[in-house]
């Protein structure tokens, strides 16, 4: 029924996530995510239980006694947060395909119609990042992982990191500069591809900034219209 990644359980007949962390964790996150502004780009699902699971049913001994130790070690209870299942690739899944290092396979090139469909849409991601950040919401994690590409979107998981009103980023980069670190990524994997090249060749690759991104989303909007 579940499939189970480290301290979270995944039921993809039900379409929901159970995350298992300390009570103060989880009420943090679920009151983060409810308390998100309406859109497109994230679920506002989130409800929170005391835990329910036999651990022992669904992890190693070692799992098991390192959450209970965690949480005695916290004076804690152990807690459920229960999410919206996001269906789709990683950022890091749809990168590894076109970065493969292994002997004698050689790399994937990505299409030309994939990477502007990509592109447009982490461009569209970054103006609705920053447009969050402008109400004072913050990811504050926004890495490969937690980035999901779903239904022509870009759609964002996991906000046991995220604050309102004070940026903290576990890496020391802002949410745009986290985007942008993934828009360097995504160009290093067209320029495999001679059409990309074409299309992007009035930019520095290797040292675009977040003050080039305007001018890079109206290009791509100006190319998806004509």
């Amino acid at each position: 029924m579940y499939q189970v990644e480290k301290n979270v359980f995944i039921n993809k007949e039900t379409n929901e996530v159970i995350k298992i962390d300390l009570k103060s964790h989880v009420l943090k996150e679920c009151e983060y995510i409810l308390n998100l502004p309406d859109s497109d780009f994230y679920y506002k699902v989130a409800s929170f239980s005391k835990l329910s699971f036999n651990l022992e049913d669904y992890m190693s001994k070692k799992d098991v006694i390192s959450n209970l130790n965690f949480a005695e070690e916290n004076n804690e209870e152990l807690y459920e947060l229960h999410i919206q299942l996001v269906k789709g690739e990683t950022i890091d899944k749809i990168l590894s395909k076109y970065n493969l290092k292994v002997k004698g396979i050689k790399n994937q090139v990505i299409s030309f119609d994939l990477f502007i469909q990509y592109l447009s849409a982490i461009l569209d991601l970054f103006f609705k990042v920053r447009d969050l950040n402008s109400k004072l919401f913050f990811h504050n994690d926004l890495n490969y992982d937690n980035i999901i590409y779903e239904n022509d979107r870009f759609v964002l998981i996991d906000f046991g990191e995220s604050t309102i009103i004070k940026p903290d980023c576990i890496e020391g980069e802002s949410d745009e500069d986290a985007i942008l670190i993934i828009i360097h990524s995504l160009f290093k994997v067209g320029l495999k591809n001679n059409e990309v090249i074409k299309l992007i060749k009035e930019f520095d690759i290797d040292n675009i900034e977040i003050e080039d991104i305007p001018l890079l989303y109206q290009k791509m909007n100006n190319f998806l219209n004509n």
